[in-house]
Parts: structure tokens; sequence; C-alpha cells
């Protein structure tokens, strides 16, 4: 009879209890999790790897644009043709407005060398990239 009662207050499906939060999707999961929502009459049979290996390919077979080009202009044109390739750009095209992002690195580096000086300076690289994007 105690089981019972311990196994009712720890079921997932107990009254009063809500399914735990969603994670926060990071860079190349966050655009393709967008890839579902928007409907595109037209490809409505692809799947969404395939939607995105054909805007990837179409991508590809672009001619380069000039060197002296602003590749965020370009993509202000060409985002319809290339919306979740164009996120991405304007992501990892931007450029960082303050030196927050440095400076947390830094400190993240300071606190896994923190008592470890024998850390190889790669082995700490490897750790600060794992620290910040896992």
């Amino acid at each position: 009879m105690a089981c019972n009662a311990g196994t009712t207050e720890s079921s997932p499906g107990a009254a009063g209890t809500s399914p735990p939060p969603k994670k926060k999707l990071k860079g190349l999961a966050a655009v393709l999790s967008h890839i579902e929502e928007q409907p595109n009459h037209e490809s409505d049979l692809l799947s969404p790897r395939e939607k995105l290996n054909i805007e990837i390919s179409s991508y590809l077979d672009m001619a380069s644009i000039e060197m002296d080009a602003d590749p965020l202009d370009w993509w202000k044109v060409e985002h319809s043709h290339f919306p979740h390739l164009a996120q991405l750009a304007r992501k990892y095209l931007c450029v960082c407005g303050t030196s927050v992002p440095s400076e947390r690195m830094f400190s993240l580096a300071g606190h896994i060398t923190n008592g470890r000086s024998r850390l190889l300076p790669e082995n700490v690289n490897k750790l600060v990239f794992l620290a910040r994007n896992m």
C-alpha cells in the first residue's frame, strides 16, 4: 500500500504537475526548427531536411558577389530566396556592438583555468568552446 501512494505522487501524469520547460534552441537548430512552422504550398511533400538541402544547393549554384560588395546588402536583397540561410547570415555576419561577449569569454576561461595551471592552451580552448556552445 505504501508503494502505491509513493508512485501516484511521483507519476508524471499526476494532477498539478506541468511538463518541463522546452530548452531554447541555438544556432542551426533554431533555424531548422522554423522550417516546419512555415507553410510552403509548393513543397508540402518535401521534408524539412529536403527543403533546406534545396535552399543550400540553390545558394551554392549562384555566382559569387563582387569582392567590394557588402554581404549584408546582398542578403537583404536575397532573403526571400534563402530565408533560412538569411537568418544564419544575420546572426553570424553582424558585428557585436559591445565588448560584453568577449569579456564573458575571458571570464569563462578564468573560471575553467582557476586551480588548473597545468592545462595546455589547446585544451583550455576546447573547454571554453564546449562550455560556450553546449
